[in-house]
């Protein structure tokens, strides 16, 4: 039996952006890819840190607790006035947006995650005590990116799963872009952010340099830089081996990552892969109505 060899790649220093609320599979699903391609056989230099406002543990809920200083507002977001705190999990993280920011290497590829805390506000802001403006939670993750990116530390560029192409969107740093989002929220994200490039029904996008280039924008600006953006969740495994087929040896490379991960990577343009994936899923649904109703008529006659 043959085994692949070491990869050759880029030896890429990846940060991991967290937030209260967000999606556990945005996070865990592409960096198990990452894991994968990081060992054995494959040994791909990669490194990563996890990133947050503060040191403490990241929820992927939206929980407040009485030492709280500041409230989400759970019912704004979700219409619900709480969440089930009993079942939730906490990543621990490295260092701050601060260390982050003050770190003297630069950042090779900062990956957001989305999920239901990228667009929940602060409970008691949007009064006129702040200018009428309610706060984001992920405010302090909207002004790491903007000044980590003003500062020239970010070398490759950034990778978005889900909502996480809303946080970025709300920066400024997508306008002129391709970018896609949860097909779930679309209509709502596209709305506001409408000089992004939003391509409706692609399971991932690539925007690259040249594109950030034509958008006008300086390197500080985030114009010479990729973005890569996935549809929701699960998408963002697809996002994920596409980068790895890119960058690390080509596509059966990433196939390889995905048979040890025991899914699929179809290898082909983000919006070809979606439409072939919604043509088998049509295709099945509609020989699966025929079964029915030739079965129907075998038993009524």
């Amino acid at each position: 039996m043959s085994f692949p060899v070491p990869v050759e790649g880029p030896s890429l220093r990846i940060l991991v952006a967290l937030f209260p609320g967000f999606q556990l599979l945005d996070v865990a699903g592409p960096l198990d890819m990452f894991n994968i391609l990081s060992g054995p056989p494959y040994n791909a230099p990669l490194r990563m840190s996890f990133a947050a406002e503060t040191l403490d543990a990241v929820p992927t809920k939206l929980i407040n607790t009485p030492n709280s200083t500041r409230h989400f507002d759970v019912h704004g977001a979700t219409g619900q006035a709480d969440v089930n705190a009993s079942f939730n999990q906490r990543f621990a993280v490295d260092l701050t947006f601060a260390d982050a920011l003050a770190d003297s290497q630069s950042w090779d590829l900062i990956f957001i995650p989305g999920g239901i805390g990228s667009r929940v506000f602060y409970e008691g802001t949007g009064t006129a005590a702040n200018g009428g403006e309610p706060t984001l939670a992920v405010q302090p993750l909207l002004d790491f990116i903007r000044r980590v990116t003003s500062a020239g530390r970010v070398s490759l560029g950034f990778m978005t799963v889900c909502t996480g192409s809303d946080i970025l969107a709300r920066t400024g740093l997508l306008d002129g872009r391709r970018a896609t989002t949860n097909m779930l929220r679309f209509e709502d994200v596209s709305t506001r952010s409408p000089r992004v490039k939003w391509c409706r029904g692609a399971r991932w996008a690539k925007s690259d340099v040249e594109d950030g280039k034509t958008s006008g924008r300086a390197k500080e600006e985030g114009g010479g830089l990729e973005v890569w953006t996935s549809a929701g969740v699960s998408a963002g495994m697809d996002l994920a081996l596409a980068f790895v087929a890119e960058k690390f040896g080509g596509v059966e490379v990433a196939r390889d990552v995905a048979r040890r991960s025991e899914c699929e990577f179809l290898g082909v343009s983000p919006c070809v892969a979606f439409s072939l994936s919604s043509l088998l899923c049509a295709s099945l649904f509609s020989a699966l109505l025929l079964l029915g109703y030739y079965r129907a008529v075998v038993v009524a006659d």
